[in-house]
């Protein structure tokens, strides 16, 4: 028992308090940890658009329309 309790205090997230452990929030971790976060979601975000636009510009050849009628 005592190692569920110690995994639920320490491990587990929560979603009541925005999915971060209640030691977290008991040693005033909270706000760090969801800036940590936030920057990784920022951080994911902006590689995902430049693989995108990477991709996109594989895929899709750019067509001259400067000798179209």
């Amino acid at each position: 028992m005592e190692g569920y309790i110690e995994y639920y205090n320490t491990k587990r997230l929560h979603s009541a308090i925005n999915y971060l452990t209640p030691e977290d929030m008991l040693l005033g971790r909270g706000e760090q940890r969801l800036k940590e976060r936030e920057k990784k979601l920022k951080e994911a975000r902006a590689n995902r658009l430049k693989e995108f636009n990477k991709l996109k510009t594989t895929l899709i050849p750019e067509v001259d329309l400067s000798n179209s009628r």
